[in-house]
């Protein structure tokens, strides 16, 4: 795993290996964190984009472990999927805070959201745990799983590729995986 979000090292902190969370299974191998505008320091130069994540599949949804290390207003755009069909056209998948995600670091450790925001609606706390930054912030880290449905569920997915907005919420993903 990479280290950044000024300190905040997830090393060793967030699920790893092959892990049944909201009921599917992910091979969560590392964390690709994308660039984001305030939270990640220069001497982490991390990527606007991945692109090319290979599936060659035919799915009806996309499921996503995700996390933000800072928060921004309810139904921001903070990145996208894009998702690259065999016929050669491409369908954009908008990651939207507090539709899909919210902060890193919130205020319960239970695998709840924080008390006065409305439930997800892609989207579920799945994972908390605990760091020294969580501590300092009286808070827990979170991970969520996210879903997306496939416009064209019956067309093939060659790739995929994970795009930041360069927001504050610095997005990072651990795992995916499709639902057929």
């Amino acid at each position: 795993m990479q280290r950044g979000f000024h300190g905040n090292d997830l090393t060793g902190l967030m699920p790893a290996g092959k892990k049944e969370l909201d009921g599917r299974l992910y091979d969560v191998r590392g964390i690709i964190s994308l660039q984001g505008s305030t939270l990640i320091s220069s001497s982490y130069p991390y990527p606007r984009q991945v692109s090319g994540i290979p599936v060659g599949l035919e799915f009806s949804r996309l499921h996503c472990l995700i996390i933000t290390g800072w928060s921004e207003p309810d139904g921001t755009e903070i990145g996208s999927f894009v998702l690259h069909y065999q016929d050669g056209q491409t369908k954009r998948c908008p990651i939207l805070y507090g539709v899909h995600v919210r902060d890193l670091v919130g205020g319960q450790p239970a695998l709840v959201d924080d008390g006065g925001n409305a439930p997800l609606e892609h989207g579920q706390v799945v994972w908390t745990g605990m760091n020294d930054i969580a501590k300092s912030l009286n808070g827990y880290l979170r991970l969520y799983a996210a879903t997306w449905d496939n416009p064209r569920p019956d067309e093939q997915v060659v790739s995929i590729d994970f795009t930041s907005e360069v927001t504050r919420c610095a997005l990072s993903m651990l795992a995916m995986t499709v639902e057929p």
